[in-house]
């Protein structure tokens, strides 16, 4: 299956998922003690033909006499019955016809008590088709039952699943010898991942990792010791495609004396490409340089036993260039293990590679819900994408610093809810946040724990995406934090569930928050989504501002909050001149609660940020305009250009590394 050409390894046969022809299969009788795997799997509809040649040898259990038989147990050879007529009675009483000593030409049906899940004559070749790839023991495991094929049959009725050989025996006859099986396949079955060498694929973390000496993440890394890794381990079945997690590929019984190829195939069965994104392969104790997506590892001898160990390193962004996996949440890759000495496949499997889980974060005096919209447009957009969101809805006016170990520890269980329910290593996730969110999952790197050996040391946010965040703080905030003039309103607003306490101290833009808050830390990709409403949406919200503060309203108490620093209080008030600050490129345009110039920082709209208009800030100032009939920024299929989900969606597409989309 490999050339060997100047060092460069080019796979011929394990890549292509054509129809299998002539595939030879080797069944020992003897090493067989129920099914053996093939490694074959056979998809839904596709038709088996096999071919078995050769004979068995059937003995009593005192060894007296002994018959051949064919692949579907007909009788080619028979002993003469007359050195010891009492021999084989447990045959002869079975024999077709009854009674009759066994002769050639006969069919002989196994006893009764048989495991009547088995089909077939003594030494009679069975298939059956399992989900389990390699580890299929018993009946339970072999839904679709049990198949005599014999020689030359098919097709047969089949459901899909991994090829199993075995050979119908009973507790009182010795069967012996072998079949050569000759298995053909049509339609789109894959090539024989195989099974003689014991595969594992186990996550690193935290049983296998060391640190390393680094002056940037990844800060661990797989162990270098072979009596570490030999044994134990959290086995997994998929990755997430965060550029962080990696697999330990362990396989044992692999022959020294060859050299052992460890292959990285894409869904297809094609070797991945060297373009890494479908992630690469790595040998944790020297060996070949990588080629491709092949590589040649040390074989290591850990008390007696030979084992091989291949790291594989997650591919940087899910999304391939060309769009193909935009709507998708999931996709297959492949490792095979070959030994290029006698040009078979070892072992193999397939594996998930997983899109990072999404995490939401919400705002000020706000909570889940607030993504209700927003998560069901994502979900029909990327099919079967996991996403969880922050609640700290209970604590949701209390200060940044307080809240962000809050959120810190939600988003830690969900991402290890997503390893567990996906049999997955993972390592990081795309975070998706709104307003204060956006501060507190910038203030996350400031824990001692968000640089951790689950994460490499890389920390656990993959990407940021934020929505409105007020980078800057709110007048808002300034004038609730007056508590003078504002105590009134900050009344209404207590009664509401707005609490005027510890955030929106935090939001004030003099305060010392903002002050020292860092806009853009290092160590993650981060784009800003700034919302505003037009220009004639501002108006019809400055019309409700005064009439709702005049005198006698129920929140005319609220009048000074809306003070500006040009003096255009109610019933002259002017939201651009109420958030306008000093060289504002914007003009003081805002989403009603924050301002753009605010919301986008160091951003850059047109690259590191996108600008959306028609929204206000979000479902609590909606409510407040409510005659306006305004949507709020989290809605779905509103805003122009594209609604903020839309957006969202097209970012967790982007590559990551793309430095005119994210700030690194």
């Amino acid at each position: 299956m490999f050339k060997i050409a100047l060092g460069l390894f080019v796979i011929l046969a394990v890549m292509a998922p054509a129809a299998i022809g002539q595939t030879v299969f080797t069944l020992d009788s003897k090493k067989v003690t129920y099914m053996a795997p093939t490694g074959i799997y056979v998809p839904k509809g596709d038709t088996i033909t096999i071919n078995a040649t050769g004979t068995l040898s059937l003995t009593d259990a005192n060894g007296s006499g002994v018959f051949t038989v064919n692949a579907i147990g007909v009788i080619q050879s028979a002993p003469d019955e007359n050195l010891d007529p009492d021999f084989f009675d447990f045959l002869t009483d079975d024999a077709l016809p009854e009674l009759l000593p066994p002769s050639p030409g006969q069919l002989k049906f196994p006893p009764a008590d048989t495991d009547p899940t088995l089909i077939g004559a003594y030494g009679a070749l069975v298939l059956g088709l399992s989900p389990n790839q390699c580890s299929a023991s018993s009946a339970a495991d072999f839904p679709t039952g049990f198949f005599n094929p014999g020689t030359g049959a098919g097709p047969l009725p089949i459901s899909g699943g991994y090829l199993y050989l075995g050979v119908q025996r009973d507790d009182e006859v010795d069967v012996s010898g072998s079949y050569a099986v000759s298995i053909s396949i049509s339609g789109n079955a894959n090539p024989p991942l195989g099974c003689s060498a014991q595969l594992d694929v186990l996550d690193p973390v935290p049983n296998f990792l060391n640190p390393i000496a680094s002056t940037s993440p990844p800060y661990y890394t797989i162990t270098g010791s072979p009596t570490a890794l030999a044994s134990g381990g959290r086995a997994v079945t998929g990755i997430s495609a965060d550029g962080v997690a990696q697999l330990l590929i362990r396989a044992r019984g692999v022959d020294p004396t060859h050299t052992i190829v460890v292959v990285l195939l894409d869904e297809n069965n094609n070797t991945a490409p060297p373009d890494g994104e479908d992630g690469t392969l790595f040998s944790p104790f020297g060996g070949s340089v990588p080629v491709g997506q092949a590589v040649i590892p040390a074989i290591q001898n850990v008390n007696g036993v030979n084992y091989l160990f291949v790291g594989y390193q997650s591919p940087i962004d899910y999304a391939r260039s060309g769009g193909g996996d935009n709507a998708t949440a999931f996709r297959k890759i492949g490792i095979v293990v070959f030994d290029t000495n006698t040009s078979a496949v070892l072992s193999g499997t397939q594996l998930n590679l997983f899109r990072p889980p999404v995490f939401f974060v919400h705002g000020l005096w706000s909570g889940p819900g607030t993504w209700d919209e927003f998560s069901v447009q994502l979900w029909q957009t990327i099919d079967g994408i996991t996403s969880s969101t922050a609640d700290y809805q209970a604590y949701n006016w209390d200060s940044v610093m307080n809240n962000t170990p809050r959120v810190f520890t939600q988003m830690v269980y969900a991402l290890n809810s997503f390893k567990t329910a996906n049999s997955a290593a993972a390592a990081q996730l795309d975070f998706v946040v709104h307003s204060m969110g956006g501060l507190i999952s910038d203030t996350m790197p400031n824990l001692v724990a968000f640089h951790s050996p689950a994460n490499y040391g890389s920390g656990y946010i993959h990407k940021l995406i934020t929505i409105d965040t007020p980078y800057q703080g709110s007048p808002l905030a300034a004038g609730l934090n007056q508590i003078a003039p504002n105590a009134g309103c900050r009344q209404i607003l207590n009664g509401l569930g707005a609490e005027s306490l510890g955030a929106v101290m935090d939001l004030d833009p003099a305060g010392s928050f903002i002050a020292n808050f860092n806009p853009a830390p290092a160590g993650y990709a981060k784009h800003a989504i700034a919302s505003f409403v037009t220009p004639s949406q501002t108006t019809e919200a400055e019309d409700l501002v005064d009439i709702i503060t005049l005198p006698g309203s129920p929140v005319g108490v609220c009048r000074n909050l809306f003070s500006s620093p040009a003096g255009n209080s109610p019933p002259h008030f002017s939201f651009n001149s109420f958030f306008t600050t000093p060289n504002d490129p914007y003009s003081g345009a805002s989403d009603l609660i924050v301002s753009e110039r605010s919301q986008l920082s160091t951003y850059s709209p047109g690259t590191t940020a996108t600008i959306t208009f028609g929204l206000v800030h979000s479902h609590i100032s909606t409510a407040f305009f409510v005659p306006v009939g305004l949507a709020g920024s989290l809605d779905s299929n509103v805003g122009t250009p594209l609604s903020n989900p839309a957006v969202v969606v097209n970012l967790l597409n982007t590559p990551t590394k793309n430095t005119g989309v994210f700030v690194q």
